[in-house]
């Protein structure tokens, strides 16, 4: 049956699931269960919880803007936030490719966080460092006129030239009144994946995301062994399959006929990691023009990463003026 409403874009999807599945805990239940970390291992405390709240769409000033964050309560009176992202593409499609950095620990971290905080990954970092400096922060966070800073030190360690900042009070007051005593926090990506990637046998390959260094969240090596364990991912495939939502009823299946296209393919993933030959001609048979195109791509190689960004900056911009 056709929805008197429709949905919209990353935050619409998300917005139909969590109207398909209010007010049912069983499928509340499933959704937590349904999330896989990154150290492979699932909530533990999912059985417990008796009752699931959802603050949509939250702005985080310069640490972002979730598109939900779920409060989980157990019958123990323990209380879970989780932070949760919605994707319309696939992970690898929606992160941030990185490269070490040699001077931050040889860490894998953006070479520039301009244009990139829309990234999966790096949108789940800054939300990861909005806590940790909410924790950290040394003034009064309930006085009306406090704000929450990020220390510029803690800010270049992650290769991050923004000290950043949250300043908005009706936030903060409802944080407070919230989420400040949360047991534990959690940070979640949904995505338009195939719900293979995060099956059980394939979380030890590069199909499980989290396992490729280069799109990991970038808050570095030694905090991620700490912390991957609060990190984590699930997929629209995998709710469909754990029957928390359906593609043939509800607001998902409107919104999801709008804007989701099939996932892809293990095959798909596969060819995505294997290198392709894009051209094998005869270096013999070769014009003028083609050897002397070749010789600039080649020598392109050796060209510094931050001239290459530059490049690439460029020429998306002239792209996007089009």
């Amino acid at each position: 049956m056709s929805r008197e409403i429709m949905f919209y874009g990353e935050k619409g999807i998300l917005n139909s699931i969590i109207l398909d599945i209010q007010g049912d805990i069983a499928k509340q239940k499933q959704f937590l269960r349904s999330i896989i970390l990154a150290d492979k291992s699932k909530l533990n405390w999912v059985d417990n919880v008796y009752t699931v709240k959802y603050f949509m769409g939250p702005y985080l000033d310069q640490f972002g803007s979730p598109d939900m964050i779920m409060e989980a309560i157990t019958i123990n009176d323990d209380k879970y936030v989780l932070f949760v992202n919605a994707k319309l593409t696939p992970y690898h499609e929606s992160a941030l490719s990185m490269e070490q950095i040699e001077n931050k620990n040889n860490d894998y971290l953006p070479r520039t966080y301009r244009n990139n905080c829309k990234k999966i990954n790096v949108q789940l970092s800054l939300l990861y460092r909005f806590v940790e400096a909410y924790k950290n922060n040394p003034l009064d966070v309930k006085d009306i006129s406090s704000i929450i800073i990020e220390e510029s030190t803690v800010s270049s360690s992650y290769n991050d030239d923004m000290e950043r900042k949250l300043e908005d009070w009706t936030i903060m007051d409802y944080w407070n009144r919230n989420f400040e005593d949360a047991k534990d926090y959690y940070f979640v990506a949904l995505t338009n994946d195939l719900k293979d990637i995060i099956d059980e046998k394939n979380l030890n390959s590069k199909l499980f995301p989290y396992n490729n260094s280069c799109m990991m969240p970038p808050i570095g090596n030694e905090k991620w062994e700490l912390n991957k364990g609060k990190f984590g991912i699930t997929t629209y495939d995998t709710l469909v399959h754990k029957n928390v939502i359906s593609k043939d009823n509800g607001y998902y299946k409107d919104t999801s006929d709008l804007m989701l296209l099939s996932p892809p393919t293990i095959a798909d993933y596969k060819k995505r990691r294997s290198p392709e030959v894009l051209v094998n001609i005869d270096t013999d048979k070769w014009k003028e023009n083609q050897a002397e195109l070749y010789n600039i791509m080649n020598d392109m190689k050796d060209l510094d990463t931050e001239f290459k960004l530059f490049i690439k900056s460029f020429i998306d911009s002239v792209e996007y003026n089009h």
